[in-house]
């Protein structure tokens, strides 16, 4: 676990922060490296790869990862934090999963309790906050990102909570933001033995 200093962006801060993006403008030391390494055209069609909902290969891939990435600012100075959310395991020890896509634009997730120490993020911390997820399937080189703003929902009944359990710190994610990433730098772990 880490914990990022770096402040930032100024666009994160403000209360939409995804209709704040600057519809990914472009440096022109950017565009200019992408004339030159011949990639221009790729780039344009790259725009629109961002999305604002899961499709299913999509909600099949997130719901079948055992943890995920995440990073978050909360608190006066705006600071960011990044933590490693785990399945948690239910009364049997069975895992559950990491987050459930309640629909095409919205999951949950729910974060264990961490007694609001600073150096893990806390469910309490992220509620109005914009949170960005980093899903990675290390085997296949898969890595996928979404990012939204996020809701505490400490109050729903037992059937809206599940698979957690009813009172568990869930984490409410409308998507802002959703694409894959480039898995071609990802580290791929080989098998022991």
């Amino acid at each position: 676990m880490r914990r990022c200093v770096r402040p930032p962006p100024a666009w994160l801060s403000s209360p939409d922060p995804f209709r704040a993006i600057p519809s990914f403008t472009r440096a022109n030391s950017e565009l200019d490296s992408q004339r030159r390494f011949g990639v221009a055209d790729e780039a344009e069609r790259m725009r629109d790869v961002v999305t604002t909902r899961l499709n299913i290969g999509v909600r099949q891939f997130v719901e079948s990862q055992p943890f995920m990435f995440a990073g978050t600012t909360s608190g006066a100075r705006a600071s960011v934090t990044c933590d490693i959310v785990q399945s948690l395991r239910d009364a049997i020890g069975d895992l559950l999963p990491v987050v459930r896509v309640i629909d095409t634009k919205t999951l949950r997730f729910a974060l264990p309790a961490h007694g609001g120490d600073g150096g893990r993020i806390d469910a309490a911390a992220c509620d109005g906050s914009g949170i960005g997820l980093l899903f990675v399937d290390f085997v296949r080189g898969i890595r996928y990102r979404i990012n939204g703003r996020a809701t505490l929902r400490a109050d729903l009944p037992d059937a809206n909570a599940q698979p957690w359990a009813a009172g568990s710190a869930i984490v409410a994610l409308a998507i802002g933001q959703a694409y894959g990433n480039c898995g071609t730098r990802g580290a791929r772990p080989k098998p022991a033995g």
